[in-house]
């Protein structure tokens, strides 16, 4: 997943997440609406509540993004390095979409 998509796909959970706590807040749509949603789920407040903490202090895709494509730069530079490059891997690597 690329930077930029993993960034979305975060904010669009935190927005997600924000706008339930909101709705609940002010029951919007309605107040049943809430109530049948929470009736048999003490935790669901919660839930969103840790959710929205976790989504907006650590960002869990774009950080998981960022890591896969220092790992890739640096598999590339170990390879370079130690020089075990023949025409296959080469070849393998051109192939592949990497991230830089």
């Amino acid at each position: 997943m690329r930077t930029g998509t993993a960034r979305a796909v975060d904010r669009g959970i935190l927005l997600a997440t924000t706008l339930c706590l909101a709705g609940n807040q002010y029951d919007f749509p309605s107040k049943a609406f809430w109530q049948a949603i929470a009736a048999n789920r003490p935790y669901f407040v919660i839930v969103l509540i840790a959710l929205v903490s976790v989504f907006g202090a650590f960002p869990p895709f774009e950080s998981l993004s960022q890591r896969i494509r220092v790992e890739r730069r640096v598999a590339m530079r170990q390879q370079i390095l130690t020089g075990n490059w023949v025409t296959g891997q080469i070849m393998s690597f051109h192939g592949a979409r990497l991230y830089y």
